[in-house]
């Protein structure tokens, strides 16, 4: 069975914000900044399933990865960019 999360990530050009079901922050982090940030990318990556074929990858600001899975087989494509300020 594939567990279901029903957590909010937004995502920008400077960091992310993973939210809470009930609208609490439960991570945050920058981009520019991979010293104090040690529970959220770029160090540790997000996983998580939009639903049971469709998934996310957050390594860090240009590997995010978003996969599709049909029976067998999958396909990954790479959506992360990095933007250059």
């Amino acid at each position: 069975m594939i567990p279901s999360y029903s957590s909010r990530l937004f995502l920008d050009q400077m960091g992310g914000l993973e939210l809470q079901p009930d609208g609490s922050r439960r991570r945050k982090w920058s981009w520019l900044d991979t010293e104090t940030h040690t529970h959220a990318p770029p160090v540790q990556p997000l996983c998580f399933a939009l639903n049971k074929y469709i998934g996310i990858r957050v390594l860090s600001q240009d590997h995010i990865s978003m996969t599709f899975l049909h029976y067998n087989r999958s396909c990954r494509f790479n959506v992360g960019v990095k933007l250059r300020v």
